[in-house]
């Protein structure tokens, strides 16, 4: 069950009571996946676990298959570039009593009758009666924005220009983003008492993790929606709130009987056969005549292997292969291609293109071309920005590592390393920040920024906003930096001026 809007409502009610610590980030609190929809806690969220296959067995498949083809040219993703933001002026309105709420819009107001969201010119978002406005996990570029019918506060979805994609008057409570094309859809239809039924509940206890005695539940109906066709998904309908399951352009989820059912982005409910199971962005995989078998979803076979084939966290274009008689893990491509041969004890993703190789207890990076960028003499090892590798040894000592298996910095004495929204090291009370460009923590400063993304840092005691890929000064001397839809704003001498990033 999922708890929705009047939470979120809280918090940002609680911020227009303290404009003075304005949400814009004049302390160093670093944001994490939770405040992309601050205050919504969904049951059966757990993260999604490798799909496992047994062994093949000597079996063939009913269904009438093309015959393997010729493997595809690899085409695998490549590096995301690190540079510095361009910025080009959009447009310029006047501060008056407007505020900026988490990083994310633009607001006016301190009370549920007189909140009112407003867009990057200045105007009543959406032409007025918006409530709140909430990035959608995952998503580039989708926000969920709420309006009142009555007592119910309902949610549509539009992008960072404003243009409206799904209105609040299809009446869903609330979204949850599970993959950058789906997002969930609860949809209330009457409220119960009964929190077996509810599919979600709202409440004024901005705290609250399970209903109260003062909460609202709701029954109703949860539902796919495809960001892509713009569309729902009406076989994926229950009225219970499942864990859906996303195999690219395939859905699965168990139905109230606990089968399993798939459905595909057509709204198609899909049949395979016993022995083959969606597998990671691209593959079914089963058995045949005692070698495993990789088919597309269209249920053509693309090649057969001796290995076992499972999903690869963070990644969409590789998978690991394991051979079990030797009891040894490799990397295989979307397009069927062993490119690391099963060597390494276990191998688990860490980005697209990057993953960690375990011998023994010890770990180390991997990428996909085989190169080992690290040796095997981390513990803990985790890439929290992408480029960059937080390494940990088992004396609990931190290095940051670069894409190319540089060591740029190494904890010593009082340096404690930080890589959460961006690489710092703090010492002798001191910031030092990461500069991409050289490598080098030599941006120094006495205060703690703020990282607005796209190599932003936004340090408010000192009025300067730096690019962090070359140290510069963008803006200095001025009053308040803050993003809203995606855009950086600049307050100056009453003035907002708005930036597109490219």
């Amino acid at each position: 069950m999922k708890n929705s809007f009047e939470k979120k409502l809280a918090v940002l009610l609680a911020a227009a009571m303290t404009i003075g610590l304005s949400a814009c980030g004049n302390s160093d609190d670093n944001n994490d996946d939770a405040k992309d929809k601050p205050t919504v806690t969904t049951a059966n969220e757990a993260a999604p676990e490798n799909d496992e296959t047994t062994a093949p067995e000597d079996t063939s498949s009913e269904a009438e298959t093309e015959p393997p083809k010729e493997l595809e040219p690899e085409d695998p993703p490549v590096d995301e570039e690190i540079k510095s933001p361009v910025l080009e002026k959009a447009s310029e309105f006047d501060m008056g009593d407007l505020n900026f709420y988490d990083q994310t819009c633009i607001y006016k107001g301190d009370s549920n009758e007189n909140i009112e969201v407003y867009d990057t010119k200045g105007e009543k978002l959406l032409g007025g009666g918006v409530k709140l406005v909430t990035k959608l996990k995952y998503t580039d570029d989708v926000y969920t924005f709420t309006r009142f019918e009555g007592d119910m506060a309902y949610e549509g979805l539009m992008d960072s220009d404003g243009n409206e994609i799904l209105s609040a008057s299809e009446h869903v409570g609330t979204f949850d983003s599970i993959s950058k094309r789906f997002v969930k859809a609860y949809i209330p239809e009457g409220v119960t008492t009964n929190e077996d039924e509810a599919i979600y509940y709202v409440t004024p206890n901005q705290f609250s993790i399970t209903p109260g005695n003062k909460d609202t539940l709701y029954k109703g109906t949860v539902k796919i929606y495809d960001l892509e066709n713009k569309k729902f998904l009406e076989n994926t309908a229950c009225n219970f709130d499942p864990r859906y399951t996303v195999y690219g352009d395939i859905i699965s989820f168990y139905d109230a009987d606990n089968n399993t059912v798939y459905v595909n982005a057509d709204d198609q409910v899909l049949e395979f056969d016993a022995d083959f199971i969606p597998t990671g962005e691209d593959f079914l995989i089963g058995s045949k005549d005692g070698k495993y078998v990789l088919r597309d979803h269209s249920n053509n076979e693309i090649t057969t292997t001796d290995y076992n084939i499972n999903y690869l966290d963070h990644s969409d274009y590789y998978y690991t292969v394991r051979d079990y008689e030797n009891s040894k893990s490799g990397i295989m491509s979307e397009k069927g291609r062993v490119i690391v041969e099963p060597k390494y004890d276990q191998i688990y993703g860490l980005s697209e293109g990057y993953f960690t190789y375990n011998t023994g207890d010890d770990s180390g990076i991997l990428k996909a071309d085989g190169t080992e960028l690290t040796p095997a003499d981390y513990h803990i090892i985790s890439e929290p920005m992408p480029g960059y590798f937080q390494c940990r040894t088992n004396d609990n000592v931190s290095s940051l590592v670069d894409r190319n298996g540089k060591v740029l910095y190494t904890e010593s004495g009082d340096g404690t390393l930080y890589v959460i929204d961006t690489p710092y090291y703090l010492s002798g009370g001191e910031y030092y920040y990461l500069i991409h460009s050289t490598g080098e923590f030599s941006l120094k400063l006495k205060n703690s920024g703020t990282y607005l993304g796209n190599n932003l840092l936004y340090v408010y005691q000192d009025k300067v906003v730096y690019d962090l890929v070359t140290g510069e000064k963008l803006f200095e001397g001025i009053d308040r930096a803050c993003m809203a839809y995606g855009r950086l704003c600049i307050v100056k001498d009453g003035k907002v001026t708005v930036y597109d990033i490219k």
